[in-house]
């Protein structure tokens, strides 16, 4: 009997203990619980963290001596995203009898150190060998993609976006640059069946549009022995009766 009476006390006992210990364990937390805390955390931090700071920039400039200075006013925002891109989404033009506004939607490489209200993004020059000055927004070494041109109609007098110049920059390894005889020019590398080539583009504003007009190739991986010295291949491409034709092609010394 005494014994009956001992085990239904250890019994009673281990029961009491276990009730306590549930007691003070903590609730579980689903998976689902901790996953919309986490996405909630996160949003917040993503909103706070990523705020655009507008800026606007304003500069003066006369495209040619038959028109009034011209006013062009730059609407942006930097810090817009995680890689610290900035973006310029217009620009307004205004003058004396005359009004146009831009969509832009450039995207560039922001930094800290970028004061946006006085950075020179415009840039000035004559791209179609008219006398009126067309213009370019850019940023330099920017990785987000080729720079905007605009050329001015002066028959519409209004400026047109040229996707034709955006191309051949976006293809050049420096900035298009305008030479003195008024062709542009652009320097780039391709790889051909003869191997790799340096190529020296030049291109002319032809029936309104931008046209290739002359293409030295120069091989500098197609090597030739010739006498103990080396020498590389160079091809010259002139465009004649509307055809890019091969004008010249000889061996040149390294």
């Amino acid at each position: 009997m005494r014994r009956f009476i001992c085990v239904v006390l250890a019994i009673c006992l281990l029961a009491g203990l276990f009730a306590c210990v549930r007691e003070e364990l903590p609730e579980e937390t689903s998976a689902e619980t901790t996953t919309a805390k986490s996405t909630m955390v996160t949003t917040e931090m993503t909103a706070t963290q990523f705020v655009p700071e507008p800026f606007q920039q304003t500069i003066k400039q006369r495209i040619h001596k038959s028109l009034p200075e011209f006013e062009f006013t730059l609407y942006g925002n930097a810090h817009i995203d995680a890689d610290d891109d900035g973006e310029i989404y217009a620009i307004e033009i205004s003058g004396k009898d005359f009004h146009q506004r831009l969509d832009a939607g450039f995207i560039f490489m922001w930094s800290s150190n970028i004061d946006c209200e006085n950075y020179e993004f415009l840039f000035f020059e004559d791209y179609t060998n008219d006398g009126f000055l067309d213009f370019k927004l850019y940023r330099h070494m920017n990785r987000n993609g080729p720079s905007m041109f605009w050329i001015w109609d002066k028959d519409r007098r209004m400026f047109i976006e040229s996707k034709r110049l955006r191309e051949i920059n976006a293809s050049n390894r420096y900035a298009l640059s305008v030479l003195e005889d008024g062709r542009l020019y652009a320097f780039t590398k391709e790889e051909t069946d003869k191997g790799i080539s340096w190529s020296d583009s030049y291109y002319g504003y032809i029936d309104g549009d931008f046209e290739l007009v002359e293409k030295q190739m120069s091989y500098y991986t197609n090597r030739e022995d010739i006498d103990g010295v080396s020498h590389y291949l160079e091809e010259v491409y002139k465009l004649i009766d509307g055809k890019m034709k091969l004008v010249s092609s000889t061996r040149k010394e390294d």
